[in-house]
């Protein structure tokens, strides 16, 4: 970036960090809001406690710093993420006048205009430091452990795989062609932390304990993080579009038995729909996602030239095929769609005028096999495309 503004870096044409004060950075970490239905399991109020007032405050700073920016445009070209000097967006511990850790680079967020998010919750790369809870001491925090016993977490099997691949250049693409045929850009968050450590797509409330999503104590302001960030960043959108507001889980993959590579698979809960209670609700059959001009049919359609497998699993394909036709045999979405899709209050969210109006929230998870997922750009524009014709569809219309 360019040295004459050492105090700020953008990676999505939107400030994520800023300096205040003596140039120190300022966490742009947002905080919890209440939430006006249960998730599918109890979550500790601690835990959501500590996604505090002053992590929205850092967001707002962030906002206000992005408009006196003048050369935003130039920040249109993100082929390669991590080729930019991009600030990781800091998660401040609430124990941080013990612990000198303070996470840095637990996340990546940038706020858009649109009432959608796209998510990159396994993008993860990096090897993180941390103290445990109450100390001073520094370490790095330990790799997960993941035993036959947590393969019964309610939030997802425990998988202490690698990052998802190409799942950022994915996810950052996805925002610029949604940006496109939105005429609005779509909020963006990236978890840096590699899976290894934390898996931010797990539950720390899970009935089975915290190991569902980590083993080390100092993972947890981590997740906080991430979670933070996602939560604040949904609750702008559902301002925005009580109605409309999406959130898209983007992950890749190399291909399962139930979904051999090339394909794509949606994921929105068992039974599918489960994490579309908007459109569920005007749609029972869902027909935008499985209509002949609906979301899987323009997938298949287009994704087919783009597919860079020549092996003899045929052409792409896209699950499930059919309203019925989930199973746990696909990846239907874990901790980050549920968690999110919700209908929340406009009261809580700050809407005091329309009080009796809930939103509504969507989210999807978008799980892009080998094949597919090595030309990114190209896989982008064509999801971006089915979405804005399906799901996000009225937005494009207003």
């Amino acid at each position: 970036m360019s040295a004459a503004r050492p105090s700020f870096t953008v990676p999505l044409a939107v400030v994520v960090a800023c300096s205040v004060g003596g140039g120190s950075v300022v966490a742009c970490v947002p905080s919890s809001s209440p939430r006006a239905e249960a998730p599918p399991f109890p979550r500790d109020a601690s835990v959501d406690d500590d996604l505090t007032d002053r992590a929205r405050s850092a967001v707002d700073a962030a906002r206000v710093a992005a408009a006196a920016l003048d050369d935003l445009d130039e920040l249109d070209d993100l082929d390669d993420l991590d080729d930019l000097d991009v600030a990781r967006v800091p998660f401040v511990d609430p124990a941080a006048d013990v612990c000198p850790v303070d996470a840095d680079g637990a996340v990546t967020a940038a706020a858009g205009d649109a009432p959608v998010v796209v998510v990159a919750s396994h993008a993860g790369l990096m090897h993180p430091q941390g103290c445990d809870p109450g100390t001073a001491d520094v370490h790095d925090v330990g790799v997960r452990t993941c035993t036959p016993d947590l393969d019964a977490c309610a939030s997802g099997p425990c998988r202490a795989a690698g990052a998802d691949r190409f799942s950022r250049e994915l996810a950052t693409a996805l925002v610029d062609e949604l940006t496109t045929c939105l005429h609005r850009r779509p909020s963006f968050v990236v978890a840096e932390t590699a899976r290894a450590h934390v898996d931010m797509n797990r539950d720390v409330t899970d009935p089975l304990g915290p190991r569902c999503a980590y083993d080390d104590p100092a993972a947890l302001p981590l997740w906080q993080a991430f979670h933070g960030a996602v939560e604040d960043l949904v609750d702008d959108a559902a301002r925005v579009a009580p109605h409309h507001a999406l959130l898209v889980d983007v992950h890749t993959n190399g291909g399962i038995p139930a979904a051999p590579a090339p394909a794509v698979m949606l994921g929105a809960g068992l039974p599918f729909g489960a994490t579309l209670p908007h459109r569920r609700d005007v749609d029972p059959t869902l027909s935008s996602v499985f209509s002949p001009a609906g979301l899987r049919a323009r997938l298949l359609q287009r994704l087919a030239p783009t597919s860079t497998t020549t092996s003899t699993n045929g052409p792409v394909q896209v699950f499930p095929v059919d309203v019925d036709g989930a199973s746990d045999a696909l990846f239907n979405g874990r901790t980050i769609v549920h968690r999110y899709s919700s209908t929340r209050s406009l009261h809580d969210l700050g809407a005091a005028a329309v009080v009796d109006a809930p939103a509504v929230v969507d989210a999807l998870q978008l799980e892009v096999s080998s094949g597919l997922r090595e030309d990114p750009a190209s896989v982008a524009a064509v999801v971006a495309d089915a979405l804005c014709a399906t799901l996000l569809r009225d937005i494009v219309q207003q």
